[in-house]
């Protein structure tokens, strides 16, 4: 199975241990899809605080698998919640984080979806 380049951190840490990787995508997808659900009602009621501790934390699970873009979108989101003139550009940070965490979660199931007998 091809592992996406931004799983190569994975990869590494696990050693090429498909099963063990496919673990942590797992409790990721699971996790992350949880969160996802908690990020979009913080943003709809304007709870800024929750916005960016949730940014924070989903921010550090896109790091571990490699997901670079997923994580300066986040941590774009932090800074924005942050400061009181962030405001201004938040509709436009957590649009464009949602979009790419989006593709990050595709990501995940496209891997997931694989056959587990394969090869990384």
């Amino acid at each position: 199975m091809n592992i996406s380049p931004s799983f190569e951190p994975l990869r590494k840490l696990f050693r090429d241990d498909a099963n063990r990787i496919r673990q942590l995508l797992e409790v990721f997808e699971r996790i992350t899809n949880q969160d996802l659900e908690r990020l979009d009602v913080a943003y709809a009621h304007q709870d800024w605080s929750a916005l960016g501790r949730l940014a924070h934390k989903l921010r550090s699970g896109c790091h571990q698998l490699g997901e670079i873009d997923a994580a300066e979108r986040l941590a774009a989101i932090e800074r924005a919640t942050s400061f009181a003139t962030g405001a201004e550009v938040l509709p436009m940070e957590f649009a464009l984080a949602r979009q790419e965490l989006d593709r990050v979660m595709a990501r995940v199931r496209d891997y997931l979806l694989k056959k587990s007998g394969e090869t990384i």
